[in-house]
């Protein structure tokens, strides 16, 4: 293995560290299940303050999901992100759209490349 293959696991290892200790302190100073529902903003200020990369605050957002949200079958449904934070989950899409717009909202670019449904 050679040393940048060694350098990226090193990191990628550190980012897995620091987002589960920001993700645990932000979980013990609010119920972030309620402040996701009630006010978005307050909930990416709580969930990334400490975070100063836009890599390391999109992998908290994602993992946080991914902890928190459950997949849900496709049922056809349109919602809206409010919508789909409410139900607690969704579909790939549903969930893309929810990960997108938090992102958004912690001024992180971003932009969506394809749906296949």
């Amino acid at each position: 293995m050679d040393l940048k293959h060694k350098t990226r696991i090193a990191t990628f290892l550190i980012s897995m560290l620091l987002i589960t200790s920001a993700c645990n302190e932000a979980t013990t100073s609010h119920d972030l299940k309620e402040l996701i529902v009630n006010d978005k903003s307050i909930f990416i200020s709580e969930l990334t303050s400490n975070m100063t990369s836009d890599f390391i605050k999109a992998e908290s957002i994602i993992s946080w999901l991914a902890l928190n949200f459950d997949w849900k079958a496709t049922d056809y449904q349109k919602r809206s992100v409010q919508q789909i934070i409410e139900r607690g989950g969704g579909n790939c899409n549903d969930l893309a759209k929810v990960a997108m717009n938090l992102m958004d909202s912690a001024n992180i670019k971003i932009r969506k490349v394809q749906e296949i449904n």
